[in-house]
């Protein structure tokens, strides 16, 4: 949608900007002539979801395994997500009527410049995406906090308890479902 790709823009942005790629060339495809690997590949996760006994983690993590090969399961501190959008709209502005444009260009040389166009032989048009008076330095030296996680919530833990401990197997129920802690 429309802010996923606003991000998506601020973030090649800001990777050229940072000079982690002197260029980077995005195309998205037309509507109705999409297909996602992401897509495809989640769906086969679900297939595999469906077919087996899911009572823990490590069951979890073999199914997601063995859906596809390119499939992984990212181990424990491997992953860390961070508050982009917070972070980008200290700096970057929206970019009106993203939507009809499916080629973009950006290079290190002009930090904060997108360069886009309706289709492949349509003219380039250059979008500003720093908002007024932002320097180039002050993003430079930045970067977004880290997201925490924030765990179960009591109610959760309850629900968890009350409800689907029953149909957990005996070896997975306090690692999947642990009992609630007393208040």
């Amino acid at each position: 949608g429309q802010n996923k790709n606003k991000t998506t823009l601020h973030y090649l942005a800001w990777r050229c900007l940072n000079r982690f790629h002197r260029k980077i060339n995005l195309h998205f495809m037309i509507a109705g002539h999409t297909k996602c690997l992401c897509d495809s590949c989640f769906g086969m996760l679900k297939k595999k979801y469906r077919r087996s006994e899911v009572d823990g983690i490590e069951q979890l993590e073999q199914v997601v395994e063995q859906s596809a090969k390119s499939n992984t399961v990212p181990r424990c501190g491997e992953f860390q997500g961070f508050w982009w959008d917070t972070f980008f709209s200290r700096y970057f502005k929206p970019v009106k009527g993203i939507g009809k444009f499916h080629y973009f260009m950006f290079t290190a040389e002009e930090p904060g410049i997108v360069y886009a166009k309706q289709t492949l032989d349509a003219p380039e048009k250059q979008i500003q995406l720093f908002k007024e008076g932002v320097a180039v330095n002050e993003i430079r030296s930045e970067f977004p906090e880290v997201i925490m996680p924030g765990g179960l919530s009591k109610d959760r833990v309850r629900y968890l308890f009350r409800e689907i401990r029953p149909y957990v197997k005996a070896p997975y129920k306090d690692a999947t479902c642990p009992a609630p802690e007393e208040e």
